[in-house]
């Protein structure tokens, strides 16, 4: 029927997905400058001073305020990122058909099925984000200050992996739920006709001539092909089935 389920990060069998951090140095400069005369509002002598002035004569209310800012600052700013790891919803595809890791983890031991499918008709869509994923040592920060002022998601880190899975060349589909009342685990969102379906070089040809039939009749113009592994390598090359 086409569907696709996407899945909140902490489903993916990757621990570290979305690695929403943010950069603590900013966020504390962040808090002091923008927390800490409204924080001294009680003083009649507030809208008069600088923050170097609230320094100089109230350092003890000072360093008390700017300790308690920081510590809420941190507590929101861990609150918020959780708040949209949850509502992030991932489908992952991949700019690969031919590896053998992937078959193996993926589809059942080179015994399922992989669909393919036009990336022009997946963008043309305009329903939900397609990004590639980066491949990295080190996790992106996020700045608190452009996560304030823009108000975008952190779409560097929400596509930014371990080097240890840059195999996968993966493309994601990303959509984010707004509503503050639903907590769900996955959503279903509608793909564009898939143009290839691929079957797995150990997939049986007795399921292999089962298939074709269906995937004609959903999808028109489909072409199928089996991965066969090449004589005396350890490549996959596509065979295209009459």
């Amino acid at each position: 029927n086409g569907e696709l389920f996407l899945k909140t990060p902490r489903y993916l069998n990757d621990p570290c997905e979305c690695p929403l951090v943010i950069d603590m140095d900013s966020l504390t400069e962040l808090s002091t400058q923008g927390l800490i005369i409204p924080n001294l509002s009680n003083n009649k002598f507030h809208n008069m001073l600088s923050i170097n002035a609230c320094k100089t004569m109230f350092p003890t209310i000072y360093k008390d305020t700017l300790d308690k800012n920081q510590k809420d600052a941190a507590i929101d700013a861990k609150q918020q990122m959780e708040y949209i790891r949850n509502r992030l919803f991932i489908g992952s595809l991949s700019a690969r058909k031919n590896s053998m890791l992937m078959w193996s983890h993926y589809s059942n031991s080179h015994k399922g099925f992989c669909l393919g499918y036009d990336v022009k008709s997946l963008i043309n869509t305009h329903k939900y984000l397609l990004l590639p994923v980066i491949y990295s040592d080190t996790i992106p920060y996020i700045d608190p200050k452009a996560a304030i002022t823009t108000n975008v998601l952190p779409l560097i880190s929400i596509a930014t992996k371990s080097k240890d899975w840059s195999y996968e060349e993966e493309w994601r589909i990303v959509d984010f739920s707004k509503d503050i009342n639903e907590q769900r685990d996955k959503i279903t969102i509608i793909l564009p006709k898939p143009t290839e379906l691929l079957f797995g070089s150990q997939m049986s040809k007795e399921l292999r001539k089962q298939l074709k039939p269906i995937a004609k009749k959903l999808a028109k113009g489909i072409t199928c092909k089996w991965m066969k592994l090449k004589d005396n390598t350890f490549i996959l090359e596509d065979i295209i089935l009459s």
